[in-house]
């Protein structure tokens, strides 16, 4: 395996061809032409290559933190705004699946008006959602659902209403 393949397969994983030329500073066809063994990377080529591969690294992590963090706020908001204590339901795990315990069921409410927040306040896709709360996409769309059938109750849709106002998020 050569330099190259070392440095390219683990990025080719992750990021577009395009992202990759664009963050090393290459240019797209050139970079086209060496993913496809047309062309042999220069030193200086293999040092941008390497340069960007920590850049990206290092932007992923910043955003998976950012979404961490998002996650966590609009938890305690969701928390909150149910009457609920929010270390509770930061400590109530989706995984437990205890339907029948009552506290469990109340946390998972929090949860998913915390997804819903996130897909609907904060314009987080359902995909970027499930990854932050740790669950399935299928999760996120199921609960997001739920949470939709809900807006047909009007005290619902005034919290719901009320929590992106607060948030900044919806004019009053």
């Amino acid at each position: 395996m050569s330099a190259l393949d070392d440095i390219l397969k683990p990025l080719l994983a992750k990021y577009s061809k395009a992202e990759i030329a664009r963050v090393a500073g290459i240019n797209v066809s050139y970079f086209y032409d060496l993913v496809a063994g047309r062309r042999s990377p220069g030193r200086a080529t293999l040092g941008k290559l390497r340069r960007a591969t920590a850049q990206l690294k290092q932007l992923r992590n910043r955003q998976s933190a950012d979404l961490s963090i998002k996650y966590r706020f609009a938890l305690v908001v969701a928390a909150l705004a149910l009457g609920l204590d929010p270390v509770m339901v930061q400590a109530s795990l989706p995984s437990a699946k205890k339907a029948a315990n009552m506290e469990w069921r109340d946390a998972a409410g929090a949860r998913w008006l915390a997804w819903y927040l996130l897909n609907s306040s904060f314009g987080l896709c359902q995909a970027e959602v499930a990854r932050a709360a740790g669950v399935t996409k299928q999760a996120v769309s199921l609960a997001l659902g739920k949470i939709e059938e809900r807006r047909d109750e009007p005290e619902f849709d005034a919290m719901l209403l009320n929590l992106d106002h607060c948030l900044g998020l919806e004019p009053l």
